[in-house]
């Protein structure tokens, strides 16, 4: 019989979280894990599976935590839905840490495009709930280009881009969303 969970599952995967956001799946090691997270690599494997399974759950609960999040304050709350693109947009640089870690899906989905099962599941629900909100708000034919250009924006943004390009972008998604 094996002994009952004495940690918090969801710090772990915060603290795995961060991890992989800094790093990406590829150079994330389970050490790495255990130092962020104080647990030893075989309650993470007893847990997850291994590192891919460890990765998946980090993956759905940064879905739940930070994308639902996002949409639900900055798109779903706003009273002016092109207003609430720009914020959206713009939430994604301004005051954020330099170096900013950036989204956890875009990096995964540019880090590591042959990751299967859960990862692309993971990316795909997060890609699949951003489109959705710009679809609620604007239709069909505007979600496509604003979730392409919210993804760019967010590549830039890791890649370091200066304020300036990120506000160019960000007033082209408003002019896009009002058009």
């Amino acid at each position: 019989m094996s002994r009952p969970r004495t940690w918090d599952s969801d710090a772990v995967l915060g603290g795995a979280m961060d991890v992989f956001r800094a790093h990406g799946f590829e150079r994330t090691s389970l050490r790495d894990v255990e130092r962020a997270t104080g647990l030893h690599p075989g309650s993470l494997y007893h847990a997850y599976g291994n590192k891919a399974g460890l990765f998946d759950a980090v993956l759905a609960l940064y879905n739940e935590r930070v994308v639902e999040g996002r949409i639900a304050t900055h798109l779903d709350a706003a009273d002016d839905p092109v207003a609430g693109v720009e914020s959206f947009f713009a939430s994604t640089y301004e005051g954020r840490p330099d170096p900013d870690p950036g989204c956890l899906v875009t990096n995964t989905a540019i880090e590591s495009p042959g990751l299967g099962g859960g990862a692309r599941d993971g990316v795909s629900a997060g890609l699949d709930a951003i489109r959705a909100a710009f679809a609620r708000l604007f239709g069909d034919d505007r979600a496509d280009p604003l979730l392409a250009l919210y993804q760019g924006l967010l590549v830039l943004v890791r890649f370091g881009r200066p304020r300036s390009s990120l506000a160019a972008v960000t007033a082209a998604a408003r002019r896009l969303a009002a058009s």
